[in-house]
This record gives structure tokens, C-alpha cells and sequence, in this order.
């Protein structure tokens, strides 16, 4: 937990400067700017109590106490937009009405991503800090640069505001974008996977270009080696995280969680020193990895260790979900989400709900015989000459000049 000022803040609402507040305080200007920076321990108890009947509030109006996790630059702002992607598949075609009422087929926004965005909006409401949450739509198509004006949009995130993005590349375009645009690497080039240290492994139906997920091989599973479709780890050179598609029982899935704090400036603050602003990815592989990793984000447990260390330097970390799924003769999606954590709090991956034969056991290694070196040859190597010294190294360690 934190403590912050919110006079910065307060004196704003009520256009009040430093030298008006000193005039009725007679508390030093020093003083003063230190609470407007959020340093309080550098004031006295007798100037908060002055400050705060001056400007007519309480102690708990001066100083709000929330946790240091990755809501906490949304709480200050009291602000943060939402973005998600809605899938088109064909041609846009004329509409009944006529030319003018033009409709784009088979245009859809995926419910679980409607549903992550749902979570994290009635989160946010429930904090009672009176964030106002905005919403935003990006159309993404089949292939790369559906929507020319994504480019403007990704500057504006990383320029103002607080922002979280849903979805993966499959599903919106602009999560491609963003992600890319936090560490420096051009989006749409599978060869740049080595810059993020996660990337997704998609099954060959997934027909995306991405800079941080490329299509695996095989039917999804490995007779010997379980799922191979998930989240590979580019430091361990493995998947850390898997995704199962089955039609009855307990399936895996996974996604990423990416938070970005972003510098705010002091001329355009508006809380305290503390103000920044941040930018988070809820990228699942699948729907449910995407639900699953909204509860993850918005957990107070995992919260805390998804806020990165530093500023301007992303933080990435891996979501594991598993689900139930009843057999049904239609298409229904009733897939129920029952469990989801962080990959890393845990000591070792989970086992896969749709288990794998064991890997074959690796043959012992022989014992190579140790090489013995003839003693004379051993002699012989001690002999060195050290061309630039002009010195002979002779048996015995002694040195003699040439």
C-alpha cells in the first residue's frame, strides 16, 4: 500500500496557486510544492492541518491509501479507454435500405473478449474512485493492415491517457500494434519472436502475421511430447503454457499480460509526482485465456506482481487457464473457465489437462576412458617462449632472459 497527495489535484478544482495558498496557510512555498510532489514526510503535521482547513477538506479528501499495482496510475487519473477488435470475414455489401446503408458481412466482436472488457469496466466501478471508463473499437480482417489508421491510434496510447487493450493479434489488430510498439520492434515480422520473451504458437487454421506468435506443427498434440500449441518461452526455448481444444472434459488454455508505465511529465500532471500514466495487454491464445487473464489482472494476489519494476520498460507475464466443456451436438461455445493463475508463481508448469504419453527415456552415456599424456610429452609443454618479452620459461617455473 501507498500513500498519495492529491493536493496537486485539489488546488486545480479550486484555482488556487502556490502563493494564494501560502498567503492563507503562511506555510512556507517549499512546503508546499513537497505535498504537491507527494512528499508529505517533508511536512509537518501543523502545515497539513493549516493546508486542509484552508482549503475546506479532510485528511482522507488530502491523501488517498491504494495498493502499488498496475491500477494504480488508472485510480490517480480516474480515467482509462478500453480497446477491443471486431472481425470482419468477406466483402462489405449494400444493404436492403440501398446504397447509402452499406453493411459490412459477417462482422462480429468475440463475446470472450466482450466479456474480459466487461470484467475489468465492472472492476473499476467497484474501486468507488469514480474512473471513467471509455471504449474503443478497432476492425481487423483477414491479414495485415486492414485499418490504415491503427498507426495514428497506437502514437495517441503511448502519447496520453491510460489505456487497456483486448485481445490477441487473431482477434484485434491493434494489440499487435501496441505490443510491438512498447518494445521498439516492427510489428507483422515473425523473425523478430527473438525480442519478446514470450510469443504465441498458433495451430496452422490460425492465418496471422505477427512479430511475437508464429503456427507450430502437428495436429495439437505431440504423441511423446503432450500439446504443442501455447506459449513459448524464448528463454527457456520451451512452452511454458498450453492450449487443448477438446470436445468433452478439461481443456488448458493461456494468454499474456503486458503492462507499460509510461513517463508523465510534470507540466501535464494532475495528481501528484507519482502520476503516470500505462498501457496493459490482455492477450489470450484462446477466449477463455482471454476471460481468464482479465481475472488474473484484476486480482488483488497477482495484482501487485504484474506492476513493472521501472518506467519505459515493458513487463510480460504468462497466464495458465483451464476449463470444462460438456458434450453438446451443436457448435455452442459452453466452454466454463474454473481455473486461472500466473505460470510463474508457480515452481513447475501445470500438466496439461489432455495428458501425453511419457517421453522415451534417454539412453545412459557411455564413460569415456580418461586420455593419459606421456610424461615426456608433459615436459615438453612447459617450454613456452613469450616472443615480446624476449623471455624463456624453463622446467623448474624459472625465467631467463634471451
Amino acid at each position: 500500500m501507498r500513500m498519495y497527495s492529491r493536493l496537486l489535484e485539489i488546488m486545480r478544482e479550486q484555482h488556487i496557486t502556490v502563493d494564494e495558498l501560502h498567503r492563507r496557510t503562511r506555510v512556507c512555498r517549499d512546503a508546499i510544492t513537497a505535498l504537491r510532489l507527494n512528499s508529505s514526510q517533508l511536512v509537518s503535521p501543523v502545515s497539513i492541518a493549516r493546508i486542509c482547513e484552508a482549503l475546506n477538506i479532510t485528511l482522507s479528501d488530502l491523501f488517498v491509501l491504494m495498493p502499488e499495482d498496475i491500477w494504480a496510475p488508472i485510480r490517480l487519473a480516474r480515467e482509462v479507454t478500453i480497446h477491443y477488435g471486431s472481425r470482419s470475414f468477406g466483402e462489405p455489401r449494400l444493404a436492403t435500405g440501398g446504397p447509402q446503408d452499406s453493411l459490412l458481412s459477417q462482422q462480429f466482436i468475440a463475446a470472450r473478449d466482450t466479456r474480459a472488457a466487461n470484467w475489468v469496466s465492472e472492476y473499476l466501478m467497484k474501486l468507488g474512485a469514480g474512473i471513467a471508463v471509455h471504449r474503443r473499437e478497432h476492425m481487423t480482417g483477414i491479414g495485415r493492415g486492414f485499418d490504415p489508421s491503427i498507426a495514428d491510434a497506437v502514437r495517441q496510447v503511448f502519447e496520453r491517457g491510460n489505456h487497456v487493450v483486448i485481445g490477441s493479434p487473431v482477434a484485434n489488430q491493434f494489440a499487435e500494434e501496441v505490443v510491438c510498439h512498447a518494445h521498439g520492434v516492427q510489428p507483422y515480422v515473425p523473425r523478430m519472436h527473438e525480442a519478446f520473451p514470450y510469443g504465441f504458437v498458433w495451430d496452422s487454421r490460425r492465418s496471422i502475421t505477427s512479430s511475437f506468435g508464429w503456427q507450430g506443427h502437428g495436429r495439437g498434440r505431440s504423441e511423446n511430447f503432450g500439446p504443442s500449441f501455447g506459449i513459448f518461452s524464448t528463454e527457456q526455448g520451451k512452452l511454458v503454457a498450453f492450449r487443448t481444444v477438446v470436445a468433452e472434459g478439461e481443456g488448458d488454455d493461456c494468454a499474456l499480460i503486458l503492462a507499460h508505465r509510461i513517463f508523465q511529465p510534470q507540466a501535464v500532471r494532475t495528481a501528484s509526482a507519482a502520476d503516470e500514466r500505462i498501457v496493459i495487454c490482455i492477450l489470450g491464445h484462446g477466449g477463455p485465456g482471454t476471460e481468464a487473464a482479465a481475472r488474473v489482472a484484476t486480482d488483488p494476489k497477482y495484482a501487485a506482481g504484474l506492476y513493472p519494476p521501472t518506467r519505459g520498460t515493458p513487463h510480460m507475464r504468462v497466464v495458465g487457464a483451464k476449463y470444462t466443456r460438456t458434450a453438446t451436438p451443436d457448435m455452442v461455445d459452453n466452454r466454463v473457465l474454473t481455473e486461472a493463475y500466473l505460470i510463474d508463481d508457480n515452481p513447475s508448469p501445470p500438466t496439461p489437462a489432455a495428458a501425453a504419453a511419457p517421453a522415451p527415456e534417454a539412453r545412459p552415456r557411455r564413460r569415456r576412458k580418461p586420455v593419459r599424456t606421456p610424461v615426456a610429452t608433459r615436459a615438453r609443454a612447459r617450454w613456452r617462449v613469450d616472443p615480446l618479452r624476449t623471455l624463456t620459461v624453463v622446467p623448474g617455473g624459472r625465467r631467463s632472459r634471451s
